[in-house]
């Protein structure tokens, strides 16, 4: 092996320094005894750790890093880190009955098959000395770069990096968390060591490593799904703490968890009876209902039947609306969820809808049709003032999306996966859109998949109340939102576009053609009004960056059409 190349120069600021500062942050003054540094090298730390006070011996199986310590002035020993058996009583021997003020592992786990072993032989070690901490660094295997290598059908092994050629085990921010909580560790001091562009960084003129909107695609994905998108070392201490037992695998929750946000006026009676006559029992209730009407929920889910009170959980409702809706979301277990409210009506086959359409897209937002009756309140009650009509686009589209509440709550539902695997959350939604900005994100990466026909009603809010559409304001923050990252049409998008830019022109036409005003019956006005909403919805399009950024896309498109 070619050991010069482990030769790593130190610097505070690169993961050995900071290594060796986690290692003074959890030890106190005066700092006595030894460290251990295990699958040292050439020692890089050796001075830094010498200089807190510690008594420093270097411990690996190459001899020339051994030799270069020794020179130095600093003990050392031959050990084999892989040959676990009898590995403790090595280790222990080496402290010759001084005691042991730390271990540090730095760029050794990875390089061992039996790095849970070794783990656990330093964890008895440590708990014995009082709980001395071990420091470790690990290199990331889930950096930005090499999920945009991948995507190119790389993956590159190189003589030291992310992934160096004797690697063979690779850790994930996951894993590492696992390993070491299952392996009886406490983590109690944190320094990662971050780069932006890694040394997998290549090549740079790359379309998933230039500035370009699939790179921004990758990273935006990538970062909001996990954390340590940029770290390149996990640099972290432990102590030795009670073992943390694997999680047992479970049945699984319902097809659909329904979200249920209660108003201060009580338990919406209407939606819970509809949801008691659902044909299909797979499913959940989440309610989300001020702490005041948690005992009104009790007794109206005592009068219904114990199947519905027993499906059926209800969370503390903060007085923010997008808190409230993200306390439901974290309480629900369902493999979809969906938002209703007291003004909701569900059909028997919600549920069943819903469940069906589930089992066949598991990853995609599921999607039904609505319809919309106006009533007033009277008497504590509502008083239907017209028929039910249907609200909502028949498709989904998200280039009309974009521009109008086009899929009402309840008549679609949310991956749990957007949530649990791809970190979506409620927290990052645009306020006072939560739901619309969260369909629209999520739509774009996971799809939709849709049925024909009506699974839910949606009583009208009566005048004076707020309005059930998103306000112009929160629009418009969620077209910024959207707007600052490259956006993902899915198919039928550009024939909507094309649909808008004839509506436009055919607007135009009849807005020029000579009036006659004896014959003018208001649908002069209508017309001009459809062109100037047309103009200002393809002016918002044509200037927005996802317009700019994907048009080399829409070019390739219309030469492969030629």
């Amino acid at each position: 092996m070619d050991t010069q190349r482990y030769h790593s120069l130190y610097s505070p600021d690169a993961p050995y320094g900071r290594a060796v500062g986690l290692l003074e942050q959890a030890t106190r003054a005066p700092r006595t005894g030894v460290v251990l540094d295990l699958g040292c090298g050439f020692g890089a730390v050796a001075e830094p750790v010498r200089d807190l006070g510690f008594t420093y011996i270097g411990v690996d199986t190459e001899q020339d890093g051994l030799a270069d310590l020794a020179g130095r002035g600093f003990a050392t020993a031959v050990v084999d880190l892989s040959d676990t058996e009898g590995l403790g009583a090595r280790l222990g021997a080496l402290l010759g009955g001084r005691p042991l003020g730390g271990v540090m592992a730095l760029d050794v786990i990875e390089h061992l098959t039996v790095g849970a072993q070794l783990l656990a032989t330093v964890r008895t070690l440590c708990a014995a000395h009082g709980d001395a901490p071990l420091v470790v660094s690990i290199p990331n295997v889930t950096h930005v770069d090499l999920a945009a290598k991948l995507l190119l059908g790389r993956w590159d092994v190189t003589p030291v990096g992310l992934l160096d050629v004797t690697h063979v085990s690779l850790y994930s921010p996951a894993r590492l968390e696992t390993t070491f909580a299952q392996g009886g560790w406490l983590q109690v001091g944190a320094d990662d060591f971050v780069l932006a562009e890694s040394d997998q960084h290549t090549p740079p003129d790359a379309a998933t490593m230039a500035p370009t909107p699939l790179r921004a695609l990758i990273a935006q994905v990538r970062s909001r799904a996990a954390p340590a998108s940029v770290t390149n070392q996990f640099v972290r201490a432990y102590r030795p703490a009670p073992p943390v037992a694997p999680p047992s695998p479970g049945a699984g929750g319902p097809a659909l968890s329904v979200v249920l946000l209660a108003g201060a006026g009580g338990p919406p009676s209407d939606l819970l009876l509809c949801l008691d006559a659902q044909r299909s029992r797979d499913f959940e209730v989440v309610c989300c209902a001020p702490r005041g009407a948690h005992g009104a929920f009790a007794d109206a889910l005592a009068a219904l039947s114990p199947d519905l009170g027993a499906r059926t959980v209800v969370v503390d409702a903060p007085a923010d609306r997008g808190r409230g809706l993200a306390a439901a979301i974290a309480a629900a277990t369902g493999r979809h969820l969906t938002v209703l409210d007291g003004r909701s009506l569900v059909y028997p086959h919600f549920v069943e809808t819903f469940a069906r359409l589930g089992a066949e897209h598991p990853e995609a937002v599921l999607r039904a049709l609505a319809l919309a009756q106006p009533v007033v309140p009277e008497g504590g009650a509502w008083r239907v003032t017209g028929p039910a009509a249907p609200t909502g686009r028949a498709r989904f589209l998200l280039a009309e999306h974009l521009f109008e509440t086009a899929s009402p709550p309840g008549s679609y539902a949310l991956p749990r996966s957007a949530f649990a695997d791809l970190g979506f959350s409620v927290d990052a939604a645009v306020p006072g859109a939560e739901e619309e900005s969260l369909l629209l994100e999520v739509a774009m990466l996971c799809g939709v998949h849709e049925a024909p026909g009506e699974v839910v009603t949606l009583r009208r809010r009566p005048v004076g109340e707020p309005p059930e559409t998103t306000t112009e304001d929160a629009r418009r923050l969620l077209a910024q939102r959207l707007d600052a990252g490259p956006l993902l049409l899915p198919a039928g998008s550009v024939a909507a576009l094309w649909d808008a830019r004839e509506a436009l022109r055919l607007a135009r036409d009849a807005a020029a053609a000579p009036r006659d005003p004896s014959n003018d019956d208001g649908r002069v006005a209508r017309l001009e009004a459809m062109l100037a909403r047309c103009e200002q919805e393809i002016a918002e399009l044509r200037a927005s960056t996802s317009w700019r950024v994907t048009a080399p896309l829409r070019r390739l498109g219309e030469r492969r059409a030629r």
